[in-house]
């Protein structure tokens, strides 16, 4: 299962490409940029391509993958790119975005224009006339992935590099897409570094489609070499050597902000989605999200951020060592989400994803309705159930008795709120939470 599925744009005649890419390549014989850029419009029109042929077209134009992120275009070039990104007709750009980004290769639209295009000018211009002409389109999930969504450096609760419970529902709950995707699209904030080629960027995207059989299909942004290195050892330094002292934590807060600076860039090239980023507590996450909540950083950009999740890896007590790190609790002191406030925009601690789920249906006029009763009837069962499958295949000591405490006491609390709900979630989802309820009781 190493290949991840390309969203269908449709038939590809690649004798209309080759048509075509030798009509891009070939000079334009105009004299002034407004009069070339006139020229390859009008070749790109008669080429007649679709959206997989421009897709196509695109990817041949494109430096390669294994020229690295070092790689120089042409400007030549860089100016049939741009005319062929604006090619795309508006109504179609979240489609056409969609297959370049969710595609399997480290190739996505952020590397597109930040790497490929090096002229800031044509680079503006391809983001205004998006920012300008897409329609609203959705909501796009960010999220780390250590610690987030399976256990690794820190969380010891859980077998090593399980999914968390309930946490494909969880992102199937958050984005959405103005067409159905072959999968919920996710894309994470690593703080992995690159390589030439995108080696390390592929195999974190397989690494996810495999590691939850194909229900996330994921895009990455990748890290920095010296703080992605340094700031992990900072972080295993707190969590398994308390001995020696309590560490620095100046390189976890470099990948805090890397990870802002990533999600800066992917706001741009998706102006018409709403976003919502996910992240842990035993690094500096919650200064990535505190970051995208400030509006005077980029007030266009937190104005799109429609809230944060954090997973409290200390919650019950737990993780006492690494479980929060010093980021956490001072930007979790600055965003606080309750139970009960009046909004929950800004850092939503939660112990488990049923919690995160039931938190945002609890503030569900505050943040658009981002979590509805469905979803999170849904995230529930399917937490439950994937705990009682944890149990069935590790043994009933496969999570720590207090975590598993916690899923009972999430699972009633989302069954009282449902009790309620209107319009009523489908009784079967319901109905699933009392037999996994029941089940685990019982255990």
């Amino acid at each position: 299962m190493s290949e991840l599925p390309r969203l269908d744009l449709g038939p590809v005649d690649t004798h209309k490409v080759e048509q075509a890419y030798v009509a891009l390549t070939d000079l334009s014989w105009a004299w002034g940029r407004r009069a070339r850029r006139a020229v390859f419009d009008r070749r790109i029109a008669d080429a007649q391509l679709n959206l997989a042929e421009k897709r196509a077209l695109l990817e041949r134009l494109a430096p390669p993958a294994e020229a690295g992120l070092a790689a120089i275009t042409d400007p030549r070039r860089e100016l049939r790119l741009e005319r062929l990104l604006l090619s795309v007709d508006p109504p179609a750009l979240a489609r056409f975005r969609f297959a370049l980004e969710y595609d399997g290769d480290y190739k996505d639209l952020e590397e597109y224009l930040f790497h490929d295009i090096d002229d800031a000018e044509v680079r503006a211009r391809v983001l205004d006339h998006w920012a300008r002409s897409a329609p609203p389109a959705g909501v796009k999930s960010l999220s780390d992935a250590d610690d987030t969504l399976f256990a690794s450096l820190v969380d010891r609760r859980y077998p090593p590099k399980h999914p968390y419970p309930g946490v494909c529902a969880f992102h199937a709950a958050l984005a959405r897409e103005p067409f159905t995707p072959p999968a919920t699209p996710i894309t994470l904030l690593s703080a992995r570094p690159e390589l030439v080629g995108g080696v390390l960027e592929e195999m974190s995207q397989r690494d996810v489609w495999e590691r939850f059989s194909g229900r996330l299909l994921p895009s990455v942004l990748t890290g920095e070499l010296v703080s992605s290195t340094l700031g992990t050892l900072e972080t295993l330094w707190r969590a398994h050597l308390p001995e020696w002292g309590a560490p620095p934590n100046g390189q976890e807060e470099r990948i805090g902000l890397a990870k802002f600076n990533n999600a800066q860039r992917f706001g741009q090239v998706y102006p018409d989605y709403r976003l919502v980023f996910s992240g842990d507590s035993g690094q500096a996450d919650a200064l990535t999200a505190s970051l995208l909540l400030e509006p005077r950083l980029d007030p266009r950009l937190a104005t799109r951020v429609v809230t944060t999740f954090i997973h409290d890896l200390d919650a019950d007590g737990e993780c006492p060592q690494g479980g929060r790190s010093p980021t956490f609790q001072r930007e979790r002191a600055r965003w606080p989400v309750d139970e009960h406030g009046p909004s929950g925009r800004g850092i939503i601690a939660h112990r488990n994803y049923i919690h995160a789920a039931r938190l945002a249906y609890q503030h569900s006029e505050g943040l658009g309705g981002l979590v509805d009763a469905v979803g999170l009837a849904r995230v529930c069962a399917e937490a439950l159930e994937e705990l009682l499958a944890l149990r069935q295949a590790y043994g009933p000591q496969a999570v720590s008795p207090k975590a598993q405490a916690g899923y009972r006491q999430e699972g009633r609390q989302v069954l009282a709120l449902l009790d309620s709900a209107a319009p009523e979630p489908p009784s079967a989802w319901v109905g699933r939470i009392h037999v996994a309820l029941r089940t685990l009781a019982e255990a």
